[in-house]
């Protein structure tokens, strides 16, 4: 009985080491035609995201330069990417995006001008909160004041 035991396990690892090396060389091997399919999809849906960017339908261009970031190192995509998450309110993944373009791209003026308006809109958040924390014999005028300049310039 032990020795149909150890046949049947070694029978079945060979069946397994069999099919799962199939599955490996199959994975390996794309045509030239399946590559072109790929291609014409991705620029159908590089152009159909292109017009959703451009007709500032955000929501739509977001999904669509997401979908396309997949194994991406394209600058333009990752910057309006950017661009899209922001206009959706996704400031983090936002924030992100423009991080990576200028990793890319180091002097990438409007990524770089991006995450400074970002960063200087985290910066009001939490020095707005700040100053609301402080019992008001606390509250300098002079952290007032940088405060009001700062909501101006957000709300610009």
């Amino acid at each position: 009985m032990r020795k149909i035991e150890v046949v049947t396990g070694r029978f079945l690892l060979s069946i397994f080491i069999i099919v799962f090396l199939s599955a490996c060389s199959l994975n390996g091997s794309i045509s030239s035609s399946d590559v072109a399919v790929i291609n014409e999809d991705r620029a159908e849906l590089w152009s159909r995201a292109n017009k959703a960017y451009n007709e500032k339908d955000w929501e739509s261009s977001y999904k669509l330069y997401k979908d396309l970031k997949l194994n991406s190192n394209d600058v333009d995509l990752e910057f309006r990417f950017g661009v899209s998450a922001f206009k959706v309110n996704r400031i983090d993944e936002a924030e992100r995006s423009f991080r990576e373009v200028v990793g890319m791209s180091p002097d990438h003026q409007k990524a770089l001008f991006n995450l400074a308006l970002i960063s200087l809109s985290k910066g009001h958040y939490y020095l707005y909160r700040y100053v609301n924390s402080l019992p008001e014999d606390m509250k300098s005028t002079q952290l007032i004041e940088v405060l009001d300049v700062l909501e101006k310039f957000s709300n610009n």
